[in-house]
């Protein structure tokens, strides 16, 4: 099987720039880009975020929170949020939410925001729909909404995993050893991390670039 696309830098850039210029609601999809590309996260468990992962009680951003996949049955996974740009984004976005009427629920806490709705929602303010198959939930209708930002962008044959394969290279090129890259991940085997790592899209034109 393929590997998914690996998003560059030059990529990444414009991605973004279509998300804030040409999407309904940029303020949600610079989150999810921000999430998509900065975290382990896969495309089900991004639609499985909630309020209370992104959110403390007391309405301040999480440093972290535990990531639940259906077949992992290794140590504990997280996903942290020191980031500054995630949380930068995480802010940005819920500034948007705060002014949608469908977004509060009966709490004081977590801003005033219902702590077990889902975080990332549709312009309706409904959860993306999962679609289940052999016993499994897909979350096809975030995955279309994702790689048609990246066709959208000019980023042909977008993946699953693409996100998580830019994460965990991003990281390997700046010195983190497979091991802790691999825990982030959550692979099954560490022969699927040591392939998205050792098959490196070595850009050239990006190499130049940091000559000047």
């Amino acid at each position: 099987m393929p590997l998914s696309h690996y998003v560059t830098e030059a990529e990444k850039k414009w991605l973004f720039k279509v998300a804030e210029d040409y999407t309904p609601w940029a303020d949600r999809d610079v989150c999810l880009l921000t999430f998509f590309l900065g975290t382990p996260c896969t495309i089900l468990e991004l639609n499985r975020i909630q309020i209370r992962d992104v959110l403390t009680k007391g309405g301040k951003v999480a440093k972290k929170f535990q990531l639940e996949k259906d077949d992992y049955k290794g140590d504990p996974r997280y996903c942290y949020l020191k980031n500054s740009k995630i949380k930068a984004a995480i802010e940005r976005y819920l500034e948007a939410l705060e002014k949608e009427p469908f977004s509060k629920g009966e709490t004081k806490q977590y801003r005033g925001f219902d702590p077990d709705a889902n975080f990332f929602i549709t312009q309706e303010g409904t959860a993306f729909s999962l679609t289940k198959s052999n016993g499994k939930f897909k979350p096809d209708s975030l995955k279309r909404h994702i790689f048609n930002m990246m066709k959208e962008a000019g980023i042909e044959n977008p993946g699953m995993d693409s996100g998580r394969r830019t994460f965990a290279v991003n990281l390997h090129r700046a010195g983190i050893d497979m091991s802790h890259i691999h825990h982030l991940l959550g692979n099954k085997a560490k022969k699927t991390t040591q392939r998205q790592l050792t098959s490196d899209p070595i850009n050239m034109a990006d190499i130049a670039a940091r000559a000047f």
